[in-house]
């Protein structure tokens, strides 16, 4: 990412375009994994298949969010709505909570919210 090139509107836009394109990739990627879950042979309380389907269905649920945010984040800067552009920052960082273990996307997940924090106070006070 720029740092001082870029504006604070375009780090918008790609935060906005990288939920909507990371969202529908975690939801499949949540979905075929679900799907593929075998029931557990033992009547074991906590297990590894247990404990797998309840993080899939942490991610699926969060990627349908983490899409939605990614909506709400360029239809605020499109049409230049200040309070759908704030729910659309705020509602983004479910993702890179659950996806914690990853490291790279909360990285890039959290610069890109600071930008488009700056951006939002900028031109919605």
């Amino acid at each position: 990412m720029c740092a001082k090139q870029c504006d604070d509107r375009a780090v918008s836009i790609v935060l906005g375009a990288w939920n909507l394109i990371s969202g529908p990739c975690w939801f499949l990627l949540s979905v075929y994994f679900i799907s593929q879950r075998k029931k557990p042979e033992d009547g074991t309380i906590v297990s590894y298949e247990k404990f797998w389907y309840v993080f899939c269905m942490i991610v699926f649920v969060a990627a349908i969010i983490h899409t939605l945010s990614g909506v709400l984040l360029l239809f605020g800067v499109w049409k230049d709505y200040g309070g759908v552009f704030l729910v659309g920052m705020v509602i983004s960082n479910f993702l890179p909570i659950v996806l914690v273990l990853t490291i790279i996307i909360p990285i890039i997940q959290v610069f890109c919210v600071f930008r488009a924090l700056n951006y939002w106070r900028s031109n919605w006070p």
